[in-house]
Order: structure tokens, then sequence, then C-alpha cells
């Protein structure tokens, strides 16, 4: 079963970078294409956990959500929580940080970040998404994690066959 889910993976993955071959779409590597289906992922995840919550909630960390998430959301199901901080994660040589807006207790707004875990070489691109569930991406960190900061960033624009 593990080995099957690897394969929807990967084979998701080959088809982002191959539909990603025009210099004005995204070009992505299996890792970033990996980041790519996370985030996506964690929007459709943060979206279900507000509708089935009574009082309207986003989750605040990804230990809730993951503990909610829907099978079919592959990529969230597999990422590793930080045990000190549960607004962080890791999968595939991503580092996933989690941010809430609170008002009167409750979280009523949300986004997240995904940056390489290592930037030795070319095209590590770092990924972002909010509640409008449109991922952005950027060859360079950011320089804060406000989420106007990541909303500027241009959207992942990938090919149709």
């Amino acid at each position: 079963m593990a080995r099957r889910r690897l394969i929807v993976v990967a084979a998701t993955a080959v088809l982002l970078s191959l539909y990603c071959s025009d210099s004005s779409y995204t070009r992505l590597t299996l890792a970033e294409a990996i980041a790519v289906v996370t985030l996506r992922d964690i929007a459709v995840a943060q979206h279900c956990y507000r509708a089935s919550s009574l009082s309207g909630n986003f989750a605040m960390n990804f230990k809730i959500l993951k503990s909610k998430a829907d099978q079919r959301l592959r990529c969230l199901q597999k990422i590793v929580v930080d045990q000190h901080d549960p607004t962080k994660a890791t999968l595939s040589g991503y580092t996933f940080q989690l941010r809430v807006r609170l008002k009167d207790g409750r979280v009523v707004d949300w986004w997240c970040w995904a940056d390489p875990t290592t930037t030795v070489g070319k095209g590590c691109k770092y990924f972002f998404v909010c509640g409008d569930g449109v991922i952005r991406v950027s060859d360079t960190a950011p320089s804060n994690r406000s989420k106007p900061t990541g909303q500027a960033w241009s959207a992942v624009r990938l090919r149709k066959g």
C-alpha cells in the first residue's frame, strides 16, 4: 500500500515537471512537486476542518490538521510533525511552517510556507499558500513570514496538456 502511494506521488511529480517546460511556467524538481502537492493538501484540509468545526475555526497546527485529514490527502498524511513545535513539519526535503491569526481565541486565518531544507545547488524554490488556495513560488527566501509577503509572489503556473 505504501509503495503504491509513493508511486502515485512520484507519478504526479513527474507529470507536474513535464508540464513545466516553457520558461514562463514553473519548472519543478521532484521535491518541489511534492511540496506543491503537500501545500494543496494543507489548503484542502484546512477548509475541510473549518467546514466540520462547530465554531468555524481553522486548524491551529499540523498535529490537529493531520489527525483530521482525509486519507486521500496522502502528502499531508506523510508529513513529519515537529515534536517541539507542531506548527512545523517536514517532508521530502521541505520544511512547512503553518502560521495562524487569532481573533477572540479563534483561528480566523492561516498561511503556510514551504522552504527547502537545503539551499545547496541551483533551483531551490520557496512556496507559499493561504486561504485562497493559490500556491505561490519564489526563487529567494522571504524577507519575513507575513501573509502579504507570500501573496506578493507569483502563482505556480502549470501548462495544461
